[in-house]
């Protein structure tokens, strides 16, 4: 179960408990929770801001060559010690990143 499932039922738990005057400031709470745990859905640029925790991304990266310069996405890893983004040996520089989306769900999941 996701973490925002998890909260979801935690505040209706919550709701059920309480008294009228309470549940507007548990669903205010709650409405606050969503839109920091919101995934991103746009490219953030490396020069505004970078991950705040070492792991996954992903990463539009640049890459220039002696005859051409391309660009293309893939799964970096950032490690926030040494604040680098590791390209896994395609070379190139990333310049955009976002976080991974959530992994697909099997049919006994949903």
């Amino acid at each position: 179960m996701s973490e925002l499932k998890v909260a979801e039922a935690f505040k209706n738990m919550l709701i059920e408990a309480s008294t009228p005057l309470i549940a507007p400031h548990i669903e205010g709470v709650f409405a606050v929770f969503q839109l920091k745990h919101k995934p991103q859905t746009s490219w953030i640029s490396v020069d505004e801001q970078l991950p705040s925790e070492s792991g996954r991304y992903w990463c539009y990266v640049e890459y220039q060559s002696d005859l051409a310069k391309s660009s293309y996405q893939w799964n970096c890893f950032f490690g926030v010690v040494e604040k680098v983004f590791h390209v896994d040996g395609c070379g190139g520089r990333v310049t955009h990143w976002m976080p991974l989306p959530e992994p697909p769900l099997n049919k006994q999941d949903r």
